[in-house]
């Protein structure tokens, strides 16, 4: 079933769980959907890898079973709402921190919490 996504309340924090999906179409352009678990890296630690530029509104994890890379730029991070059967959106593909897009370093989102009320705004004006 398709619906909406949820958007975070602004207090949430991702590191609380740790644990999210992220979901992309590969690139090139493929015709199956592939999804990945993601685990939360604290931002001092994305921040030391090769490429190491962490920017505020920005959030860090590490694939478990997948690689993402250039071409999933935008794929949705979400999170599961512990007291209900809703997901909660936390995060857009950034970009990689080596540009091999190995597995074993950090990946960066834009964090939805943190462009929350520019996402409302936007939203009110449609």
């Amino acid at each position: 079933m398709i619906r909406p996504i949820c958007l975070p309340e602004p207090d949430f924090d991702v590191r609380a769980d740790g644990t999210a999906t992220v979901t992309s179409w590969d690139f090139p352009r493929s015709s199956v959907l592939r999804k990945a678990r993601l685990d939360s890296v604290d931002v001092d630690h994305c921040s030391i890898s090769p490429r190491g530029i962490i920017l505020d509104g920005q959030i860090c994890f590490r694939t478990q079973d997948d690689i993402l890379c250039g071409g999933d730029s935008g794929s949705p991070v979400v999170m599961p709402v512990l007291t209900s059967s809703k997901f909660i959106q936390v995060g857009m593909f950034s970009h990689v921190q080596h540009p091999l897009c190995l597995k074993h370093l950090p990946v960066v989102f834009t964090s939805v919490v943190k462009y929350r009320d520019w996402i409302e705004q936007i939203l009110k004006q449609h």
